[in-house]
């Protein structure tokens, strides 16, 4: 039996169809991909973290944003949707609604989505000018004091990769 070809879907009218949709999905090589819901572990973690982001950064000149925003990386041509993301000075958008110069993104690990985050992902997120640090937050344990790791070439070390004292990983809401 012969395999069907997938159809080449163009960004176009994959952002079409995304702000029409009930549901998230994530464009790459013309192939759209339908996001799987969220358990009430990564929820919480998620959300706390964007608590946690949103207090360490109240009154300065950068802001988080959760993943209802749509971070678009043209290098790639990924559009995905991180767990958080930071922004320092004037968001920079694509078509109003597509998040370009994030410098801190955040990814709530889970184990069916994990290996995928942490390669292939990673790597279009490394592509991303302003990207400083990503932080990944496993959802099976707390995070080790590692979880930031600073983007290759932004001026980050190994010392940098230490988690400032306000921040943490939150695993199950105790924080």
């Amino acid at each position: 039996m012969a395999s069907q070809a997938v159809p080449y879907i163009t960004p176009e009218d994959y952002l079409k169809a995304e702000r029409k949709a009930a549901f998230k999905s994530e464009y790459c090589d013309g192939q759209v991909f339908a996001m799987a819901g969220a358990t009430l572990r990564h929820s919480r973690i998620a959300t706390n973290l964007v608590i946690e982001l949103g207090a360490a950064l109240k009154g300065g000149r950068c802001q988080v944003f959760n993943s209802d925003l749509r971070v678009y990386i043209p290098a790639t041509g990924l559009y995905t949707y991180p767990d958080a993301s930071v922004v320092c000075g004037d968001p920079v958008v694509f078509q109003t609604d597509n998040l370009e110069n994030p410098v801190v993104i955040a990814e709530v690990l889970s184990k069916s989505t994990q290996h995928h985050d942490r390669t292939t992902k990673f790597l279009d997120y490394q592509s991303i000018p302003s990207l400083k640090e990503i932080c990944w937050c496993p959802s099976n344990r707390v995070a080790s004091p590692n979880a930031l790791e600073p983007r290759p070439g932004s001026g980050g070390s190994k010392s940098s990769m230490m988690r400032p004292p306000w921040f943490a990983c939150p695993a199950s809401g105790r924080n």
